[in-house]
């Protein structure tokens, strides 16, 4: 890697299913799935070549939950 390539970040906290973020949220799965088509709820992370696999940080959700920032 020279130094003008930046390495790629990589997401710190406590990884949770969307299973988990929905019962945090007080929401079903599908509505997190919902959420992600049209652009709103917490940050996800789903990992390339990974297709349906996508996880929360925990942190991230519950400040989603407290109507914090993304």
């Amino acid at each position: 890697m020279n130094q003008q390539e930046a390495a790629p970040a990589v997401p710190v906290g406590k990884i949770i299913s969307a299973r988990r973020a929905a019962e945090i949220l007080g929401r079903h799965v599908k509505t997190l799935e919902s959420w992600r088509t049209e652009g709103k709820g917490p940050r996800y992370y789903q990992p390339e070549g990974k297709r349906g696999s996508v996880y929360y940080l925990e942190h991230e959700v519950i400040s989603y939950a407290l109507g914090g920032a993304r």
